[in-house]
């Protein structure tokens, strides 16, 4: 073989590989990424729960009023 067919074919092998190195390069970054992004969707999650539950505790619990009432001594 000539040295010009030589060159060819390792150009062509050495872009064959990096594609390949590439693409699980790629497919390796692509899932940690999303890997990251569930579990920053879980801590969200978490987070705004506990943030409903402490407004609906805050919604449903007496006001400060009848709570006076109920330590208040009646009137008659």
């Amino acid at each position: 073989m000539t040295l010009q067919i030589k060159v060819i074919i390792w150009i062509v092998v050495t872009v064959a590989a990096s594609g390949i190195v590439g693409g699980i390069y790629y497919k390796i970054y692509n899932d940690g990424r999303k890997a990251v992004y569930i579990e920053q969707e879980k801590k969200l999650n978490i987070i705004k729960d506990k943030a409903h539950d402490a407004q609906t505790d805050a919604l449903t619990s007496p006001s400060f009023r009848d709570e006076l009432r109920r330590y208040s001594r009646p009137n008659d």
